[in-house]
C-alpha cells in the first residue's frame, strides 16, 4: 500500500544496523512518526481516504530522506525511519522537515475534498549503554508518545525527556 518496507524486514534491518553501529562505534538515528488523529480521518472520510493519506505521507518520507536511509510501515499509521551514520540532531532535523511538509500539505480524499492533518515524531539515537535494538526503538517510541501527550504536531528528541529508557 505505502511502498515502504514492512515490519518483518524492519526487524531484521534494525538488528543489522544497530549491531553494525555498536561494532564500529557509529551512530544510528531512529525516527518514529505517527499521523495525528488518524482514526478520525478514517471515521470521517472513510478508509479509502485514510489509505490516500498514508500513501501521501509515505511518499513525503521517501522523497525527503537519503538513499542510505530506510523507511518502514511499522503499524497502521505509524512509520519509522532508520538513518545510519546520523546523530539525534540529524534525525531531529529530518523529522522537523517532514513534520513541516505534512503540516503544510492539503491531501485529496476519495470524494474530491481535501483535508489537512499533522504528525507527531519521536527521535532517538544509539548510545554506548544500549545493548539491544529494542533499546533504540523504545527510546523513539517514548519520545513520540510524549509528543502526542503534549500537543501533537511536534518533534521530540528522546534526549530532551531527561533520564533514559529502561535498558536490559
Amino acid at each position: 500500500l505505502t511502498g515502504l518496507y514492512n515490519k518483518a524486514l524492519y526487524g531484521q534491518q534494525l538488528h543489522d544496523h544497530f549491531h553494525r553501529c555498536l561494532r564500529y562505534e557509529r551512530q544510528l538515528a531512529y525516527i518514529f512518526l505517527d499521523i495525528d488523529h488518524f482514526k478520525n480521518i478514517n471515521d470521517t472520510y472513510g478508509h479509502l481516504t485514510g489509505d490516500i493519506a498514508l500513501k501521501a505521507v509515505s511518499r513525503i518520507v521517501m522523497d525527503n530522506i537519503r538513499q542510505s536511509d530506510t523507511a518502514y510501515r511499522f503499524g497502521g499509521e505509524e512509520l519509522c525511519v532508520l538513518l545510519p551514520e546520523s546523530s539525534e540532531s540529524d534525525g531531529v532535523e529530518v523529522a522537523e522537515k517532514l513534520r513541516s511538509i505534512i503540516e503544510s500539505m492539503e491531501f485529496p480524499t476519495d470524494n474530491d475534498l481535501t483535508i489537512r492533518f499533522t504528525a507527531s515524531f519521536g527521535v532517538a539515537c544509539t548510545t554506548p549503554n544500549m545493548r539491544r535494538p529494542e533499546d533504540l526503538s523504545s527510546c523513539a517510541d517514548e519520545a513520540v508518545y510524549h509528543a502526542k501527550r503534549t500537543g501533537r504536531n511536534k518533534v521530540v528528541p528522546h534526549s530532551s525527556l531527561g533520564g533514559t529508557a529502561s535498558l536490559n
